[in-house]
């Protein structure tokens, strides 16, 4: 297949892999990475695609409208994966949570006829592992019992983005992560610290409590694979400070994958390997 004419990815070189998970793109965000999301897309070929919440960004988006031609070739992009064969399941969360109702699902599922929409799914893997797939808002406790602290608690997030990516413009390296300031600052603090693992455990007991052996989430922009005595917690990060995405190898095998190469990789090997690697 030709290339395309941005030049972004070619078609002729796309890694066919089993499953991608992807979450909190937030388009419509002045800080969303959309061109770094738009080259990950293009190199690859997945049977499987899970939108874990917050693909577009409904917050910003009521309050301004911001929508870039770069969101519309995003979106020619996932049509062309479907025409492919790729089955999309899409997994509101918060920021996108409009697609919660049946109403505004309609919009999407009369568009794409093929289109999975649920708040949860179980994915089974290549190597017999069933994961829960779901956004992760409705184990926040700020999303379910105070929804106007986390929206206050975003304007005093969004500032510091700003701040990250101006010191980067003027002094950090044109490869780098614009927004790494702010990934340092949340894990130096320890309340945002205790906020991420009761986190992790609510949804850890819900996977449990479900038959899954892990659960494969966004919300937090925190990318992680972490597995602990029964289950396995897969966070698939964000493309605002992070740009990771979460591939599925077609052995079972799990790896987190980052658009910044000072990101470690994280891969999870298949069941018959029980040990959890980190490179």
């Amino acid at each position: 297949m030709a290339e395309q004419s941005d030049g972004l990815f070619e078609h002729d070189c796309e890694r066919r892999v089993r499953t991608l998970f992807i979450s909190d793109t937030h388009l419509g965000c002045r800080y969303s990475r959309p061109d770094a999301l738009y080259h990950f897309l293009g190199q690859y070929r997945p049977d499987q695609l899970f939108l874990v919440g917050d693909v577009v960004d409904g917050w910003k988006l009521s309050r301004r409208w911001h929508w870039q031609p770069i969101y519309n070739r995003i979106l020619d992009r996932l049509r062309e994966m479907m025409g492919c064969g790729t089955q999309i399941t899409y997994l509101p969360g918060n920021h996108d949570a409009l697609f919660r109702n049946p109403l505004h699902r309609r919009l999407l599922t009369d568009h794409c006829k093929d289109l999975v929409i649920s708040d949860e799914v179980v994915f089974k893997a290549a190597d017999g592992r069933r994961f829960l797939v779901t956004h992760g808002d409705r184990f926040d406790w700020f999303e379910t019992n105070a929804v106007w602290l986390s929206k206050l608690l975003m304007r005093t997030y969004d500032p510091l983005l700003g701040i990250s990516r101006w010191r980067h413009r003027f002094g950090g390296s044109p490869s780098g992560n614009p927004y790494a300031i702010c990934n340092r600052l949340k894990r130096q603090t320890k309340s945002i610290a205790k906020f991420v693992s009761a986190f992790q455990q609510q949804l850890i007991t819900h996977a449990e409590r479900v038959g899954c052996d892990g659960i494969i989430c966004g919300h937090l922009h925190s990318p992680t694979i972490a597995q602990s005595d029964s289950v396995i917690y897969c966070n698939t990060g964000d493309w605002v400070e992070n740009c990771t995405g979460l591939i599925e190898r077609f052995d079972g095998t799990l790896e987190l994958h980052s658009h910044y190469q000072d990101l470690p990789l994280q891969t999870l090997p298949p069941r018959k390997q029980c040990h959890l690697s980190i490179a």
